[in-house]
């Protein structure tokens, strides 16, 4: 763990160091950080839908578990926990190059916001430690999942307001809606224009139909061919 997290660092610092030198246009490169960071904000939050329930999340972990023991060596089980933290670190550090990059001037501000989210990721990491399987693991991850698609919402408002300040798309004005002040314009990537609204809505929409999809829909399907299995066996028991 302490490895992965050390070449996370080195990632993030990498990471710094070719935005600074990379010979293309400074707004380009941050939308397209924040483009690569909502791609997976977008994964990683129907990622985490799909083991709200505590069932599956412990059915996700006992077959990774499983996977490294069968192969008889201590060092599988180690390339399971590196790669597992690496993982969550390189995403980590695709979502704080798109923040760093549109939050110019707050560094006090996400210095802060990362000391405190250490702090709470501490906190949760020991209490899941100390209570086990008590530990609210739908209510822990629906918190999760909310909370990564906001930032991924605001985030590719920022790439589309990027990529405008690089002329790669245009600009449309909409002069009947408020602006806000630059810091929050940056935390909420609301950009008065119609591009960056549309991006906004649609991304907003899909997780609004996923949602629908996967606590509405699927349940019902799976009641319905549940029914339809056991009402075969339940003839041919009479």
């Amino acid at each position: 763990m302490a490895a992965a997290g050390a070449l996370t660092l080195i990632t993030f610092v990498a990471a710094r160091a070719l935005i600074d030198i990379a010979p293309v246009q400074r707004e380009l490169l941050e939308a397209g950080t924040a483009i690569l960071a909502v791609a997976v904000l977008f994964y990683v939050s129907f990622w985490l839908i799909t083991r709200l329930e505590h069932r599956r999340w412990m059915e996700f972990v006992k077959a990774k578990v499983w996977t490294a023991t069968t192969t008889g060596s201590a060092l599988a089980l180690a390339g399971v926990g590196f790669t597992a933290v690496y993982r969550e670190g390189f995403e980590t550090v695709l979502f704080y190059q798109a923040l760093v990059s549109f939050a110019e001037g707050l560094g006090t501000w996400v210095a802060a916001g990362t000391a405190l989210g250490a702090a709470l990721l501490a906190a949760i990491g020991y209490a899941i430690f100390s209570a086990g399987r008590k530990v609210p693991i739908k209510a822990f991850l629906g918190t999760a999942v909310v909370m990564v698609m906001v930032l991924s919402v605001a985030f590719v408002g920022n790439a589309v307001r990027g990529l405008q300040g690089a002329a790669v798309i245009p600009v449309t004005f909409l002069e009947s809606l408020p602006r806000l002040p630059i810091f929050l314009a940056e935390l909420t990537g609301w950009h008065p224009t119609r591009e960056t609204i549309a991006a906004q809505l649609v991304l907003a929409l899909i997780y609004v139909a996923g949602a629908l999809w996967t606590f509405f829909v699927m349940p019902r399907r799976e009641r319905r061919a549940a029914e339809a299995t056991a009402a075969p066996s339940g003839a041919a028991t009479n």
